[in-house]
């Protein structure tokens, strides 16, 4: 591990997939950095098209490239073939049908200022096939600015993307925290696990990771098939905690484990078709009860359909994590959601109060 006062060095993981007409423009632009301490790991999974040509051209252009051919795996196992060669300070993933300002990890690096924090975010920008910029969603923006020590809130209120963060090799290492094989958002699961066993977190106002919003991409082709894709979700909550209670991790992060339930039992509810919703139900309960790791969050599970059968049509409520929401069945009432740095209380979508919400506290600079 270097020290402080000595560059760091990046891995940047690139899982490659049918995406050739958009690698040669990812690949420029991450060999074109004006940070130049990378590697630049790129995996081949097994690509139908002629990826794998364009990906040993490159390789053989700038000495940085470590190309890795392998049957497919899936996304999940693409990145962790990328994690197991890494040698990097720090690892970023790239989507290969994405691509990077110039100077994009220079700025990031430089906003360090000499720190090494366990997880290090920047801004994330959306565009269209021709490059225009979008409106940024809610979701893709940072909440925060500075160096703070790891808290619940700064977990779950940021992003789970692999791309807009650097995150500190050692401590992946450490923990030996791999990816989801098998299960779909398999990067919700890496950020939240990730963010648990940090001690601190930063964020900078840092753009130039140009998010492209492709029909046909793999997130886009999972809205296609959504219902399919949440009814993994109880597989993925089984992963996150299996990796708590390996490292012991059950009961100090049992507020943590419970929000995140939450946020995963709400939000497939939400995307879930009606016929698979009764499905999802009863996977959730049965692994609620049958899992070694269960007992010891005891009474936590903030999920009151599952627990309590005369809540499960209850009309009148729908929860999220930053949302509740009192309805008169179709007809939101009253709406209190986080916004930003408030808490928002809306009376048929006016606000009528805020308030501010309690700010995590801010890292010293020995803990970084």
């Amino acid at each position: 591990m270097t020290t402080s006062s000595e560059p760091i060095k990046i891995s940047v993981i690139i899982p490659i997939y049918n995406t050739a007409p958009y690698l040669r423009k990812c690949l420029d632009s991450v060999c074109g950095q004006t940070y130049k301490n990378l590697e630049i790991i790129c995996i081949n999974d097994s690509s139908p098209d002629n990826a794998a040509e364009i990906l040993d051209e490159y390789a053989q252009k700038d000495p940085r490239i470590i190309a890795i051919h392998q049957e497919n795996k899936g996304i999940a196992g693409a990145r962790n073939s990328g994690l197991d060669v890494a040698t990097g300070d720090y690892v970023i993933g790239v989507d290969s049908d994405d691509y990077l300002a110039p100077d994009l990890y220079e700025n990031v690096v430089a906003s360090m200022q000499g720190t090494r924090p366990d997880i290090a975010c920047f801004e994330t920008t959306l565009v269209d096939m021709d490059g225009n910029e979008m409106p940024l969603q809610n979701y893709y923006e940072l909440r925060w600015y500075g160096n703070f020590k790891t808290h619940d809130q700064l977990i779950i209120g940021t992003n789970v993307c692999v791309w807009n963060k650097l995150f500190k090799r050692e401590l992946i290492e450490q923990y030996h925290l791999r990816f989801s094989e098998g299960i779909v958002f398999e990067d919700n699961a890496w950020c939240w696990m990730m963010g648990a066993i940090s001690k601190t977190m930063s964020f900078y106002p840092v753009k130039g990771y140009y998010y492209v919003q492709r029909p046909g991409s793999f997130m886009h082709d999972a809205r296609k098939k959504i219902s399919l894709n949440h009814l993994t979700r109880p597989r993925l909550f089984d992963f996150i905690c299996r990796f708590f209670e390996k490292h012991g991790l059950i009961e100090k992060k049992k507020d943590l484990l419970c929000s995140i339930l939450s946020e995963l039992y709400d939000t497939s509810l939400k995307n879930l078709l009606p016929k698979d919703k009764k499905e999802y139900k009863s996977k959730f309960k049965e692994l609620l009860s049958t899992a070694s790791w269960a007992p010891k969050l005891g009474s936590g599970f903030p999920i009151d359909e599952i627990k309590n059968p005369l809540l499960r049509h209850n009309p009148f409520r729908r929860r999220k994590m930053s949302k509740t929401r009192y309805q008169f069945f179709w007809i939101p009432v009253l709406t209190i959601r986080n916004r930003k740095q408030y808490r928002c209380w809306q009376l048929f979508g006016i606000t009528i109060y805020k308030k501010p919400l309690p700010q995590p506290e801010k890292a010293d600079p020995e803990d970084l």
